[in-house]
């Protein structure tokens, strides 16, 4: 049988008596503030309205090449964040430049894929190994592809006050097409518009990194060429809750596969890629 003990009541009756007291304190300050705040005038409160949210997409400028035994892994972990995220999230695009590129195949069935542009691309980004990637234009290329998942989950979840939209407009012409890019922003934007015709599913040569050479490789996401009159984007300017239109004529290359195109549209400035998106070229019927 346990014995009662008068003190520890008396010790606990003390406690709930000064909480009691601590309560009457809390409840009296709430009441002055509310008193304060009709003190305000009606027109001199700050009402907090939360922004619009725009999600925010990230452009991976992969350099590449198809000498590179080391670009498939990058590859591999740079298709692995687009199935996390959506490939229309995490927005890749290969230029095949630099000293593993390759702009000649001696057998025709192959294609070349690297460009003038994208080794113009590699040497104005400073890129100094092959795979090297730039990931919103923010801060040094990367060149570890272990980083990769780092570096976007960072990007992913800084705010932006653009959104960009492409557009076909069922308007032809020989052996092209003509698109609309389409900007809103929730504050003041400027920079460079930058648009950029990418394909898909390009069966070549890759060598790998056992150093045996793939015949069969598929090339993704692969950079054809800019639409842009400046090969560094268009100057553009987006005023607070405004839309900006621009459009654009894209002319086939003679290898493209028209029904694997797509459009990447991206907005940069000396902070780095503001937004960037993708679309899927609807061509007329060939």
């Amino acid at each position: 049988m346990v014995e009662k003990n008068p003190k520890l009541f008396f010790n606990l009756f003390s406690v709930i008596k000064e909480m009691k007291k601590a309560i009457y304190i809390l409840i009296g300050v709430v009441v002055m503030a509310l008193a304060a705040c009709d003190n305000i005038k009606e027109e001199e409160r700050l009402i907090y309205v939360a922004p619009a949210a725009v999600a925010r997409c990230i452009l991976i400028e992969d350099f590449t090449g198809q000498r590179c035994v080391n670009c498939p892994d990058a590859t591999e972990e740079l298709e692995t964040l687009q199935k996390t995220y959506g490939a229309d999230t995490v927005i890749v695009v290969g230029i095949h430049s630099g000293p593993f590129g390759v702009k000649s195949m001696p057998n025709p069935n192959y294609q070349a894929l690297a460009t003038d542009l994208g080794d113009e691309y590699y040497a104005h980004w400073g890129i100094e190994a092959q795979p090297g990637v730039m990931i919103n234009r923010h801060g040094s290329p990367v060149y570890d592809p272990k980083q990769y998942a780092s570096f976007v989950s960072t990007q992913l979840k800084q705010s932006t006050p653009l959104s960009l939209s492409i557009e076909n407009t069922n308007a032809y012409v020989e052996n092209g097409a003509i698109i609309v890019v389409k900007a809103k922003a929730s504050e003041p934007v400027a920079g460079k518009l930058q648009v950029w015709v990418v394909e898909d599913s390009i069966p070549s040569v890759q060598l790998m990194p056992n150093n045996n050479t793939n015949l069969t490789y598929i090339h993704d996401h692969v950079f054809r060429a800019s639409v842009t009159e400046d090969i560094y984007g268009d100057d553009i300017q987006v005023s607070n809750q405004s839309e900006s239109s621009r459009q654009f004529t894209i002319q086939y290359g003679d290898k493209w596969v028209k029904n694997h195109l797509y459009v990447v549209a991206f907005v940069y400035n000396s902070t780095g890629v503001i937004q960037a998106t993708r679309q899927k070229i609807v061509p007329s019927a060939f």
